[in-house]
């Protein structure tokens, strides 16, 4: 018994080394990683067998999907695809070939009844503008196609963007329509808007000075 737990704990701590050694090359999800799959990838990627393994599936995806015509049915496979290809490439690198079965995933999916506002879809939407050298342009282009506008992950990813760039007059405009539209859940939302503004209220704090303020005042 001492020695199969001596081996686990062995085994364990060689998982963590491994994850110690890559966590730089692995690319962070939302949704959060397992620890114990992520070790189990790390430490298996370099073995011709794992290898093979993760390129017969691959195949067996794309294989599924030719067969498929546009439909729900094919969605959600690209959506397990796409957590599959997640989960297999930790570091998302050009191998992982991401941004085109995300791509691919929304082409063949757009016209799908009530897909514009379905919460996975637009995930897979605000994954792609890690892709484009300017997602602010995209965001903007998707609120004008009505794609997201009932889902909070959208408002919130495009306002954390122009946050970056303290522009907050656009994020409060953003925010405003997502409240009026009734994105859902509506409190949460509400919240990280509140959240937004409080930080808003900060920065104001530390970049305005006295001076600047009695010449807004002499001015008036």
């Amino acid at each position: 018994l001492n020695s199969g737990i001596c081996n686990y704990r062995t085994m364990s701590e060689a998982g963590n080394f491994e994850w110690e050694l890559s966590k730089e090359n692995v690319k962070p999800l939302k949704s959060g990683r397992s620890v114990e799959l992520l070790n189990r990838v790390l430490s298996s990627q370099r073995s011709n067998v794992f290898q093979h393994k993760r390129r017969l599936l691959r195949e067996y995806f794309e294989l599924q999907l030719a067969s498929l015509s546009a439909s729900n049915q094919k969605f959600r496979l690209y959506s397990r695809y796409i957590k599959w290809i997640e989960e297999n490439y930790p570091s998302l690198g050009r191998s992982a070939d991401l941004q085109n079965v995300l791509y691919r995933c929304i082409r063949d999916s757009s016209e799908l009844s009530g897909i514009k506002n379905n919460d996975i879809y637009v995930g897979h939407w605000i994954k792609l503008t890690e892709y484009c050298d300017e997602p602010n342009e995209l965001f903007e282009l998707l609120f004008r196609l009505g794609v997201g506008t009932m889902c909070p992950e959208s408002y919130i990813t495009w306002c954390q963007l122009l946050e970056k760039y303290q522009h907050y007059q656009k994020i409060a405009s953003i925010y405003a329509h997502g409240l009026r539209a009734g994105a859902k859940p509506l409190l949460w939302f509400r919240y990280r808007a509140e959240a937004c503004l409080h930080r808003y209220q900060n920065y104001v704090k530390c970049t305005v000075t006295p001076s600047d303020t009695m010449d807004t005042f002499i001015a008036d």
